[in-house]
């Protein structure tokens, strides 16, 4: 298994660049640019091949916790339904249960999205 390191993160630490597989195109994943662009700024990909099988977003507060749930994995799932990665949200003891009830709102009680 290999792992992917989102860019932003790259740009900040080189060893992130030495451990990530470099994500050149969509194409490499088969993915379409809208989408690669989403993918591309989740924290870590776990790897098989050139198949996602699962994304880990790192929230270092509530509001990152949030992007992540609304804004990443919502917009990745909404431009690529087909796509099922488990999709993960790592957050602080404190924040479970605000992220908890971020994750559970009606906006995102599509049994699919949250059952990936």
């Amino acid at each position: 298994m290999k792992i992917g390191v989102a860019q932003p993160r790259q740009c900040r630490r080189s060893e992130f660049r030495a451990v990530s597989v470099p994500t050149v195109s969509g194409a490499d994943f088969g993915l379409p640019p809208i989408v690669l662009d989403t993918v591309k700024q989740i924290d870590l990909l776990a790897l098989k091949g050139n198949v996602i099988i699962a994304a880990f977003e790192v929230a270092t507060s509530i509001d990152t916790a949030n992007k992540a749930i609304n804004d990443r994995y919502r917009n990745l799932f909404a431009t690529a339904p087909n796509l099922h990665i488990r999709a993960y949200v790592i957050v602080k003891d404190e924040d479970f249960a605000k992220a908890n009830n971020i994750l559970y709102t009606p906006a995102n009680a599509l049994e699919d999205f949250l059952t990936r």
